[in-house]
């Protein structure tokens, strides 16, 4: 089952923060879930997520300062966004 978060916590300072924004994933069906990992020593780490109603809420739940990243064929069909 997804962890919910309502507000972003505190991150590594070392780390970079991605936050990936899926609609209708398998463990959030009919929502959008914004996901925050992060990316230190090469590791990558799930930390939270939020799930929403519509992409809009979920976009504004990305921080300030993000960049889109264009989609890649690669990606698994339920990401809509990659911000970075």
């Amino acid at each position: 089952m997804i962890s919910l978060s309502t507000e972003w916590a505190p991150t590594n300072p070392n780390a970079i923060s991605i936050f990936v924004i899926t609609w209708n994933p398998s463990d959030a069906p009919g929502y959008f879930v914004v996901r925050r990992h992060e990316i230190s020593a090469g590791v990558v780490t799930a930390c939270e997520a939020m799930k929403e109603s519509s992409l809009s809420e979920a976009r504004a739940k990305v921080p300030e300062g993000k960049q889109n990243m264009d989609r890649s064929v690669l990606d698994d069909p339920v990401i809509v966004e990659t911000w970075m």
